[in-house]
């Protein structure tokens, strides 16, 4: 069958599953995403439902850790990377997933408990720490800039025929991406 004016013959499906919680994640995700693609710096965005949306397909592979020893390669990651940090988006400038994250994990932690002997001991050195006390002593940050909060060479495509070019690098998965600290990647 042949395409329609510009009508993409692939694209992505990306189902939401349970890693983005609530509407407020799914409606801050979709603008960013919106936001990214108009800017050419992610995929194309084709449509959204609310189950999930779908994007540009792109011929590509994930970016392996040993692409970061390219200087190319990390130049061009310095270059995307300065761009989405220097964004300005319409989303709460107020950093709040870093500490929200630990938050969350400090109440699972709360709420933990092991039949067995070596796990209590465990469970009782990590509560040991004092990690609520060790949590609220750092929030004190400059200005937060805008931050993908992932690993960032597997949130990195490298695109297929592109390996020589200047312009071979797209960045992807933004769902944790918010304003945070800046020594927070």
């Amino acid at each position: 069958m042949a395409s329609v004016g510009d009508e993409p013959r692939q694209v992505l499906l990306r189902v939401y599953g349970a890693i983005l919680q609530g509407v407020d994640s799914l409606v801050l995700e979709s603008v960013m995403f919106a936001i990214l693609a108009e800017r050419a710096l992610g995929p194309r965005l084709f449509g959204v439902f609310p189950q999930g949306r779908l994007e540009q397909y792109i011929p590509s592979r994930r970016l392996r850790t040993e692409d970061l020893r390219d200087p190319a390669v990390s130049g061009e990651i310095a270059a995307k990377m300065s761009r989405f940090h220097g964004m300005v988006m319409p989303f709460n400038k107020e950093p709040k997933w870093l500490f929200g994250t630990m938050e969350g994990y400090l109440q699972q932690i709360s709420e933990l408990s092991f039949p067995e002997q070596a796990q209590l001991q465990q469970l009782e050195q990590l509560r040991s720490y004092n990690l609520e006390q060790e949590m609220r002593s750092p929030q004190t940050p400059p200005g937060p800039p805008q931050t993908p909060n992932a690993d960032p060479a597997g949130n990195i495509l490298l695109l297929a025929g592109r390996e020589g070019s200047s312009d071979r690098l797209m960045l992807i998965d933004f769902e944790y991406s918010s304003y945070n600290y800046r020594s927070v990647f």
